[in-house]
This record gives structure tokens, sequence and C-alpha cells, in this order.
């Protein structure tokens, strides 16, 4: 359709619906914190994005989707994590297509060399040799071929932050121990001064947790004392913010119920079908290094194409469950 010159027909009949895109990092070359986690898009490639979605959408602040007056064809753009790499090269390109953003930033990030555990752990793993990698997935009870990036994974959707901080500990341990170089410390996140001199331009920023842990594994006072450190951290520094986004797109009904009672009006999750009348249930669609076909294609047909599929599944699932007779209504 898009080669074809159909495009914009196809935009035209669905000009009702909301899309917003998640970007991450917007590096010319991926350093090892962020390389194959399938997250950066080079500069390059962004301008031709932003090109064509200028030309097909009407680019709107994220805010402008919790409103009932927003325009036909409104599209979202956001950025997770807050990267240096946003100020850096997607920055300069936003202000020269004069199109608003919304960049979700982990608050304990800004301003420090320390990585975050997901881009530290994944630094420290593209390090490792094979002999330790297969000693780490023995630790974590994985098969013996899982390699760099099935750890990694395990990490992030099954690894409480202590069983994190031993698996950070051991890799180090191996890196030093093989004698080999680490890439010198460089800032990997936005700092302050470019926070607010992004603000002042006009981009937005919303709460990402304080530390991007996985909500699902945390107890009911910790992911309260995620966000809303997070909450507190930004609203010293910048305007009401407004927007929460739940750390790896997972959603939980915890962390949901704690952003609405903080004031958040726009939650967003990834991959999601976005509800139109309900803002808090913001779904994003995840972009990397697809050529702008491929992105136009996930926006218009992958992506919902996927989500009518899922919400096929939950309605099957539901009357699967609401036919099995409750044992209690049994005769005895």
């Amino acid at each position: 359709m898009y080669y074809a010159g159909l495009d914009r027909a196809l935009v035209w009949l669905r000009r009702r619906r909301t899309r917003v895109l998640v970007y991450h990092a917007c590096e010319t070359e991926e350093n090892q914190s962020v390389a194959d986690l399938r997250s950066n898009t080079p500069p390059a490639l962004f301008a031709l994005h932003l090109a064509m979605l200028a030309r097909m959408y009407r680019i709107v602040p994220l805010d402008a989707l919790a409103r009932d007056d927003r325009p036909d064809r409104a599209l979202a753009i956001t950025f997770d994590d807050g990267y240096a790499s946003v100020y850096e090269h997607a920055f300069p390109l936003l202000e020269r297509y004069n199109v608003p953003a919304t960049v979700f930033v982990v608050s304990s990030a800004i301003d420090q060399l320390a990585p975050v555990w997901v881009n530290e752990l994944n630094a420290l793993l593209r390090q490792c040799s094979e002999g330790t990698i297969r000693q780490l997935a023995a630790t974590l009870g994985l098969d013996a071929w899982a390699d760099a990036a099935a750890i990694l994974s395990h990490a992030c959707y099954q690894c409480d932050a202590d069983a994190v901080a031993k698996l950070i500990a051991r890799a180090k341990d191996a890196v030093d121990a093989s004698g080999a170089d680490r890439p010198p410390a460089r800032p990997l996140y936005l700092t302050w001064p470019q926070v607010e001199e992004m603000r002042r331009a006009g981009i937005t920023f919303g709460n990402h947790t304080a530390t991007h842990p996985n909500l699902r594994l945390l107890v009911d006072r910790a992911i309260r004392d995620e966000i809303k450190t997070c909450h507190d951290q930004l609203s010293r520094r910048l305007d009401r913010v407004t927007s929460f986004a739940y750390p790896f797109g997972l959603t939980d009904s915890r962390a949901r119920a704690v952003a609405i009672a903080l004031g958040y009006t726009i939650i967003a999750e990834v991959g999601a079908q976005s509800r139109r009348h309900d803002p808090t249930r913001l779904g994003r669609v995840p972009v990397a290094d697809q050529s702008p076909a491929a992105l136009f294609a996930d926006l218009e047909v992958v992506e919902p194409l996927k989500a009518a599929l899922r919400q096929a599944v939950s309605r099957v699932l539901r009357a699967f469950r609401s036919s099995i007779p409750d044992p209690s209504d049994l005769a005895v």
C-alpha cells in the first residue's frame, strides 16, 4: 500500500484511530549498553521517519490524546528511558520538523554516569566469554544453549532486584578476571540542563519509574515507591507531570492504580491497541530501525491485526471461563 500510493487512503479510512510511537535511543552507532536491544533508531533514519509521519499524520503532543477534541489522523511520538542521544540527535530533528514529543525518563539515571541495570547487564554480557555465558545461564536454571540475549530476557522478566544484582556482580567478576578492557564511561542518559532545555523548547517529560524495574515482580509498597519517587523528582524540576509509562511496557493493575491516584491522565503501554476514550490505556507501537515503509506497515496493518487477534483470543477465553460451572453451584 505504501509503495502503491494507497497509504493516504488507508490513513483516512482509519482517521479516528489514535496512534502513538515509542522510540528509545537515537545513536549514530550503537554502544554496548544498547546494542542488540532493538531499541536504537539512527538519526538519519529518524529524519526519514519524521518526514513520512509529518506527511501522513497530524503529530500532536501526547497530552492532546487525553482530550475529546483531538484531530483526525492524530499521532504522538514518545521516547522511553531518557537516553542522552535523544537530546544529541533526535531533539534537533524534532525542532527542525517542529514536532512535539514526550520523553519518559528513569529519574535515578538523570545526571548519572552509572547505567540503569538493564544497560549495565547488556554491556557486561557482551564482554563475557562463551564459557562465562554458560555458567551464568546455569546459575539461572536456563538451558545450556542459552545465549546472552536469553540471559538478559530472563533477568528482565523473571528476576527480582536481588537476583539481578547477583547476576551483575558475577558478570563483572568474570569480565574483570578475563582482563578485558571495559569501554570508557560516557553519559548514557540525559542531564537536568538538557531536560530543561528540551522542556523550554516544548518537549514534555513523563514518569518511567525511579530505577526501571519489572513492576510485576514487586510488592505493592515497592511499586508505589518506584512511581512516587520518580514523580517527586520530576515535579520538583518541571511543570506538572501528567503521563506515566510502564517499564518494559508490562502493564500492572497495581501500578495503574498508583499512577491514577497521583493524578496521571495518560498511562502508556507498549504493543497494545489504544482505547480511544481511555487515555490511561494508551497503546504504543515500538520503533527501532525499520524503514519508513515498514514503520507505516506496523502502524496501519501489523499492530492493528495483532491487537484484533489478542482481543479475539481474550473473548474466547472469557467465554470459555464463563461456561465452566462454579463448583459451589453443583449439587452434592
